[in-house]
């Protein structure tokens, strides 16, 4: 089948974060399996004010007149040589979707969301305007794939009755991780001397920004809770930047010299290197919806250590590829970091079940079966 996908970033002007490219690739791996995929560029977003600061001219227009010119371009291709599905990726408040809705209608064919963000939050502030605008846009497609509950649960209020939501778990590429693995032993080797950690310790590493709100409050906890071991026989890897870096590092001053590596930020290829080289993935994850990172971990075959907020009982096995403790109970947490630390037998048994369930339920075959039977009942019920 012959797919144009647009994925749109939340942040335009940015680069992808590493949860955005590690989806996007994933989702892009998954559709050329069985298809001829048009990548069609994010040229126009509409949260792009400062393209419009010296212009006498509207958002909405500027998305208009690309979505005219672009309908234009297909109409001059052969029917056979059209796309026949429309995907957008990752709606959003602050990027809403001014191709997708005007171009499927125009080429009469399936309008399909993918990771479609709505929160009423956005009501009565400077972004209502665009909180319509993809009510509407979500409203309008045939298809919406949820990567959560929480997700979907925003969705149903405001979809039509037309439009079909279908539970897309999250899932990577496997067979990366598979190779990593391979290499683990020359990679740990390698981390140690870069960054002068205890090979025969275990490591403990979490991936994520130094920023506030959220992920200040996860470190806060994470940080606590390693307060309360005593005398620590791990090494930690702290794997980011962000503005709240000071107010991150505050949280683990208090611990023994040497106990944290603060690695900064990293690409994408040596985040997956560090992870495939440590051995327990520890993250609170307050009030994280789709973790990508805990699948990531788990696919290199790291358990997760982790609090009982909304996403982890998704992708997480409780006690099987890692532990699920109680939402801001640091005692609890430190327990089970001391635990899983000192129980190697364990650890590696909590690998094992991690990489099997990943491999059967987090994988691009598994992501391609749901992906591939949307799309066949989108362009039959279209067509």
């Amino acid at each position: 089948m012959r797919i144009a996908f647009y994925p749109l970033k939340e942040f335009p002007n940015h680069p992808n974060t590493l949860t955005e490219q590690v989806i996007m690739e994933s989702l892009i791996k998954t559709l050329q399996l069985d298809n001829n995929i048009f990548l069609i560029p994010n040229e126009f977003n509409g949260s792009d004010n400062k393209r419009y600061e010296k212009k006498d001219k509207s958002p909405s227009i500027d998305g208009e007149r690309e979505a005219n010119n672009k309908i234009r371009k297909l109409k001059r291709l052969p029917v056979n040589q059209r796309p026949q599905i429309w995907i957008t990726y990752n709606l959003n408040v602050l990027s809403p979707d001014s191709l997708g809705p005007k171009i499927s209608s125009a080429l009469n064919i399936p309008y399909i969301i993918i990771g479609a963000k709505y929160s009423k939050k956005h009501l009565n502030s400077s972004n209502t305007q665009n909180l319509t605008v993809i009510a509407q846009q979500i409203s309008h497609a045939d298809v919406l794939l949820s990567f959560s509950y929480e997700e979907t649960s925003t969705l149903i209020p405001i979809k039509s009755s037309k439009t079909k939501i279908i539970d897309l778990p999250p899932f990577v590429d496997f067979s990366i991780y598979e190779k990593l693995r391979e290499k683990r032993v020359e990679i740990r080797q390698r981390i140690s001397k870069k960054y002068n950690l205890c090979i025969s310790r275990p490591w403990l590493v979490t991936v994520a920004m130094l920023n506030p709100g959220n992920n200040l409050a996860s470190y806060r906890l994470l940080g606590r809770s390693l307060w309360l071991i005593n005398k620590p026989n791990f090494n930690l890897l702290i794997v980011g930047e962000g503005p709240a870096q000071k107010l991150v590092k505050e949280s683990f001053k208090d611990l023994e010299v040497g106990i944290v590596a603060w690695i900064g930020k990293q690409g994408k290829s040596n985040i997956l290197e560090i992870l495939t080289a440590c051995d327990i993935y520890v993250w609170p994850g307050y009030n994280e919806y789709c973790p990508i990172q805990f699948l990531m971990s788990q696919a290199a075959g790291l358990p997760v250590i982790t609090g009982g907020f909304p996403g982890a009982t998704k992708i997480i096995q409780n006690s099987k590829t890692g532990n699920i403790i109680i939402p801001w109970d640091d005692a609890d947490f430190a327990e089970s970091i001391v635990r899983i630390c000192d129980d190697k037998s364990s650890r590696e048994k909590m690998s094992s079940s991690a990489i099997k369930m990943v491999r059967e339920n987090h994988s691009l075959s598994i992501a391609k079966k749901i992906l591939n039977q949307a799309m066949s009942d989108a362009f039959k019920n279209k067509n």
